[in-house]
């Protein structure tokens, strides 16, 4: 039987890309094996991309972008960035 733990760790990535980011946080709870490629900083600099299109200058965000990205926290400051996002949200409903 087939499943994501036969697959090598660039598909997984490649099918991660095409999952909102909570999927990632919710296949790196399942399994060890899941961890490394959930938590791959170019993952998370892909989901900073591709779910912000603006950014405040505070975050010097093409220095991150030229920086290699297992120097840069890219999950942390998706995350960081999403409950911002998230509390803005709720302030203005």
């Amino acid at each position: 039987v087939l499943s994501l733990d036969c697959l090598p760790e660039e598909i997984l990535h490649s099918i991660l890309c095409y999952c909102p980011p909570s999927s990632s946080a919710a296949l790196a709870q399942t399994a060890q094996r899941f961890r490394s490629v959930t938590n791959d900083p170019i993952l998370w600099r892909f989901y900073c991309q591709a779910y912000f299109k603006l950014w405040d200058i505070k975050h010097d965000l093409p220095n991150k972008l030229a920086s290699p990205p297992a120097l840069v926290d890219w999950k942390a400051i998706y995350t960081r960035r999403h409950l911002i996002d998230r509390e803005v949200s709720r302030l203005l409903d």
